[in-house]
């Protein structure tokens, strides 16, 4: 048994060595094939197969670039003027080269360069809104690239005029080629990076909101026709070299209250009537003339009664209130017959211009007075 066993055992290793004495050859060329792979796996891994690249980019666009490698990933690397490579992604205008680098087992492997361009950005101006506020720089835009932000600060700037059949106002308005600069975010000027075209546009004129106000202005009644050519700018403000102008044509003589209206003009430095380009709010004044006070100073006196009609007409006008040139005056008395003390006021006070004075009586000492006493 013990022999049976052991010649089995025998058997099947001396089977197993015939089978494998008769497929060494393939078995050899596995492993060869095995070796080989490795090697080359070894040797090409990174190897850049393409390079794809557009040739001409605008300075804000993308840099669009296809590559394929064996067995890795890659990334690319720039220069510009022969100078020394670098993965950082150029974006101002100019003639840059392009190559791929492919990581590999041994070291970096690297594509053939490639050329390309980035061109400058073509750029148009134009009026943000289509408008601009009397007085003040208008606002012109355009398609930016980076978050960029366009500065002008001169223009060439027509007249204002209307057309017809319209209450708007326009100007003509092209920004000046030399008055335009660009900056980055970094606040450095990027203008070299853009090919900018500028063109006249028509723009509407918004009126600039300002109001005047009159002042108040009263005197007392003198017969003279009185006016008054107060006023103030309350809100708002005048454009650089506008100057306001007000006209005032009202005027009152009689006692009473009127509107005090100006009429306004707006002119420029060069002239010319610019009022149109305003919205004007006035708050009007008044022009009052107030009633003139008239004290007029009675005599006293003392009669005997006799049943008979007494009075005294004896009076003068206080020189602090005098009359007004042209104006006379005329009184009528009354009269007391019956014992006892009378205060001296007239019956009728008569004026030229009675509704103009406010008229008041003052004794010549501590009381005006007829006392007429029975003996």
């Amino acid at each position: 048994m013990r022999y049976e066993a052991y010649q089995n055992r025998i058997s099947k290793i001396a089977t197993i060595l015939r089978t494998v004495l008769a497929r060494w050859p393939f078995y050899l060329l596995q492993c060869i094939l095995v070796i080989a792979a490795v090697v080359v796996f070894l040797i090409t891994k990174g190897t850049v197969l393409s390079v794809s690249c557009a040739q001409n980019v605008t300075y804000g666009d993308e840099i669009e670039c296809k590559s394929l490698a064996l067995f890795s990933k890659t990334h690319l690397e720039y220069r510009i003027n022969s100078g020394e490579w670098t993965t950082d992604v150029p974006v101002m205008p100019g003639e840059y080269e392009l190559r791929v680098v492919g990581k590999g087992f041994f070291g970096s492997k690297i594509s053939n360069p490639v050329s390309f361009t980035i061109s400058k950005r073509m750029l148009s101006l134009h009026s943000a809104n289509g408008t601009v506020n009397y007085g003040e720089t208008p606002v012109f835009s355009a398609n930016l690239a980076y978050g960029d932000t366009l500065h002008c600060n001169d223009f060439e700037i027509g007249s204002i005029f209307a057309k017809s059949q319209e209450t708007n106002l326009y100007v003509s308005v092209k920004p000046l080629q030399n008055a335009i600069s660009i900056l980055n975010a970094e606040g450095l000027d990027v203008t070299w990076a853009y090919d900018i075209q500028t063109e006249r546009e028509e723009l509407r004129v918004i009126p600039r909101e300002i109001t005047v106000t009159v002042q108040n202005a009263s005197k007392i009644y003198d017969g003279v026709a009185f006016s008054f050519d107060g006023y103030e700018l309350t809100n708002g403000s005048l454009a650089d070299g506008d100057s306001l102008f007000a006209y005032f044509t009202k005027s009152i003589v009689d006692v009473g209250s009127i509107e005090n209206t100006p009429q306004l003009a707006l002119i420029n430095e060069n002239g010319t009537n610019v009022t149109p380009c305003y919205n004007i709010t006035v708050v009007e004044g008044l022009l009052t003339v107030e009633k003139r006070p008239l004290i007029i100073k009675t005599e006293s006196g003392e009669f005997e009664y006799n049943a008979t009609p007494h009075s005294l007409t004896g009076y003068e006008i206080n020189t602090d209130t005098p009359l007004v040139d042209g104006q006379s005056l005329s009184i009528l008395w009354g009269s007391k017959t019956d014992a006892g003390e009378y205060e001296n006021i007239p019956a009728e006070v008569i004026i030229t211009a009675t509704e103009f004075f406010v008229v008041r009586f003052k004794p010549f000492g501590n009381l005006t007075y007829i006392r007429i006493f029975q003996t």
